[in-house]
């Protein structure tokens, strides 16, 4: 209900100067005024049914690939070595380092009887310890990796939804007046006049344009919720 105006707005002001004097608008209130004067509210809110078609999917599509690209990215890093760790596992480790020393002797002589408790309890049980690995925890990625997979899923995403975005757009700059246009209609009309490849047409700029902003976003949201106990 906030995005749609403002995107409009936006939108026509962009294509202005391309659109054979259909509407032309000396700043964004003017626009604004104009929508309203040329189909009341409403025309404020063209296109808002297309525009959840867009963003809904490629929000969905979006979370979906980035988290399981964290996990790749989180299994990968471990492997190599470059996967960091806990804090509180860091500092645990670093207070225990002293008291190692004294108390190793100690350690040494009840191994023995641990290890053989232990293979005890394991048959006992018929569980063993035979659980599998424990997959890596994604909150220790590095800012540059959590940016890269955000980027990674957002290009998809931009991708993917790219079709419904071209008519989106096409049907809020389109509209005019009295003339109902649905999306229907303007995929049709952009279907016959250009064939297939209008519904690709722009793709890489969008992708250049979401998939930074995305990476910027959560290379810097994950680190600072981590910050703040999230």
């Amino acid at each position: 209900l906030i995005f749609t105006p403002i995107d409009i707005v936006k939108e026509r002001m962009q294509v202005q100067s391309i659109m054979a004097g259909r509407f032309n608008y000396s700043g964004s209130w003017h626009a604004m005024k104009s929508l309203v004067a040329d189909a009341g509210v409403a025309g404020l809110f063209r296109g808002y049914w297309a525009t959840n078609a867009v963003w809904i999917p490629w929000s969905i599509i979006h979370i979906s690939i980035y988290e399981q690209a964290k996990r790749s990215a989180a299994a990968t890093l471990a492997s190599m070595g470059m996967l960091g760790q806990p804090q509180a596992q860091q500092a645990s480790s670093s207070s225990s380092a002293p008291a190692s020393s004294t108390s190793s002797q100690h350690s040494s002589s009840s191994q023995t009887d641990s290890s053989q408790f232990d293979t005890q309890q394991g048959a006992a049980s018929g569980s063993g310890t035979d659980q599998g690995p424990t997959p890596p925890n994604t909150d220790l990625l590095p800012a540059w990796a959590v940016g890269a997979c955000s980027c990674f899923s957002a290009s998809v995403a931009s991708i993917l939804t790219h079709p419904a975005d071209v008519i989106k757009t096409r049907l809020q700059v389109m509209s005019s007046g009295a003339q109902r246009l649905t999306s229907l209609d303007v995929a049709r009309e952009a279907l016959r006049r250009e064939g297939p490849k209008v519904f690709a047409s722009g793709a890489l700029v969008r992708v250049l344009t979401l998939a930074p902003g995305s990476a910027v976003s959560w290379a810097i949201y994950e680190p600072v919720k981590r910050a703040l106990g999230g």
